[in-house]
């Protein structure tokens, strides 16, 4: 049998093979041609992939929906149609089947990928949230009043939103002083609203303010909505005073502590709600209570410097009265109201310690009766005092309960020389003393602070 030389490299493989099955014999197939030609017929018939492409390569989809991606295999008779969906953030979209079905998960943007050997082509998908509407912002609510009968009286509300929503009001009137159910008043869709007071009593009114915003059909909600509380409108035949409004209260809900011959300066605020004239009255007292305080004569303004040249605790407070135009009808002119109570603990100057921020060294080995290098110590005063220095030894590592050095080896110094005339180890320490002026107010003038020990060893 000749044994011919095959050059076609892409079907050699598969002559081996049927060579390999059918032996050399051309018995069976004819001759090596017919084995070559069916081996070219196998291969020619596997079409290889050119590219794939995608039917949307940007896609918007909302949180919780799918969209459907279409990939493109060509050329369209290639042997392999098997497409690899990837995602490349798979917390915000990912692919959940072979047809190449996206489902949105979180908001975001992620990157989808078809690929098929060697070839990919992408489509970026950004998942957005549902638009809801925005709950209206109430910055001014309606406020209550008491009015005299006939006098015109307007109530009002301001609120905002930032989607830029439309707003729109609903006034309603209600028989306790409530914003649950209520009458819808007719024709009443404005931000302000002209009460009627002509009839004497009490009556509750609140408003419902609406958000709509485009409808995009993203199945979000586009109405939100807020009802005001309910104000008091009182409608009398007498004209009375109302109680003032105190908008910002005397400085220290809790104690107030200041040091003696300082200044403490309290102040307080106050608005007519029915354009009367306000006036002011500071007491004092040596309870908490605004009851048997003390009328302080001269504290008449807003403000009130408490005295602070005795030690102790005082408390204060103010009356506010508003007092209106007396039109002789009968009604009550003036309406006053009491401030909270502040106290002011007054405690007398005291020394601060002083502020050691280098402490002596030890670690020193000296000959008995030797000469030694002094040992020192930097402090600070952090409130104006005079420090003095005073040297101590002990012969147990303690920086209490030492001997004095007295004033020997500069021991009433910044820098002090330890003893060499006994062997054995010391350890030596510095009490650092602050004293501040006393101004008589009986508070303590002077302040310590020890330092660190420092071991001196005599041999």
């Amino acid at each position: 049998m000749n044994i011919r030389k095959i050059n076609i490299l892409s079907t050699g493989l598969m002559l081996i093979f049927l060579i390999g099955i059918t032996g050399c014999s051309s018995g069976l197939f004819g001759s090596l041609n017919e084995i070559q030609k069916r081996a070219e017929r196998e291969l020619s018939s596997t079409v290889k992939v050119t590219g794939v492409s995608l039917d949307e390569n940007t896609l918007s989809l909302l949180v919780g929906t799918t969209g459907q991606l279409q990939a493109t295999v060509s050329p369209k008779k290639a042997t392999n149609k098997t497409v690899i969906w990837t995602s490349d953030n798979e917390e915000i979209a990912v692919v959940v089947n072979q047809d190449g079905m996206v489902r949105a998960l979180t908001a975001g943007i992620a990157t989808i990928t078809a690929s098929i050997d060697g070839f990919s082509d992408e489509c970026i998908v950004t998942v957005v949230d549902k638009v809801n509407a925005q709950t209206p912002n109430i910055s001014s609510p309606p406020v209550g009043a008491t009015v005299s009968i006939d006098t015109p009286h307007t109530i009002s509300v301001t609120a905002g939103v930032t989607d830029g929503g439309t707003l729109t009001y609903q006034w309603y009137s209600n028989s306790s002083q409530t914003n649950i159910g209520g009458t819808i008043i007719e024709d009443e869709k404005d931000l302000l609203y002209e009460v009627p007071t002509n009839v004497t009593g009490t009556f509750y009114y609140f408003v419902e303010i609406t958000n709509s915003i485009s409808d995009n059909g993203d199945g979000g909600v586009k109405t939100a909505s807020i009802r005001s509380s309910a104000v008091a409108i009182t409608v009398n035949t007498l004209v009375n005073a109302q109680i003032p409004n105190i908008t910002s209260e005397p400085i220290g809900t809790t104690v107030v502590t200041v040091v003696a011959g300082s200044i403490h300066t309290m102040t307080i605020n106050a608005v007519s709600p029915d354009s009367g004239s306000i006036t002011y009255q500071w007491y004092s007292n040596t309870t908490e209570s605004d009851e048997d305080g003390t009328a302080i004569t001269g504290a008449t303004l807003q403000f009130y410097n408490a005295p602070t040249d005795a030690i102790g605790t005082i408390y204060y407070f103010v009356k506010v009265t508003n007092t209106i135009f007396d039109n002789s009808d009968g009604g009550s002119k003036n309406a006053f109201l009491y401030s909270q109570i502040v106290s002011v603990n007054v405690k007398p100057v005291m020394a601060e310690p002083p502020n050691i921020n280098i402490h002596p060294a030890g670690g020193a080995r000296y000959p008995q009766n030797g000469t030694a290098q002094p040992l020192s110590v930097s402090a600070v005063s952090t409130d104006g005092g005079i420090l003095t220095y005073q040297w101590y030894w002990n012969s147990t590592n303690s920086n209490s309960g030492g001997t004095s050095l007295g004033y020997f080896n500069g021991a009433q110094t910044e820098n002090c020389v330890p003893l060499t005339t006994t062997a054995g180890t010391r350890y030596y320490y510095v009490v650092v003393t602050n004293t501040i002026t006393d101004n008589g107010d009986g508070g303590v003038k002077t302040a310590t602070a020890s330092s660190n020990t420092a071991d001196i060893q005599v041999s």
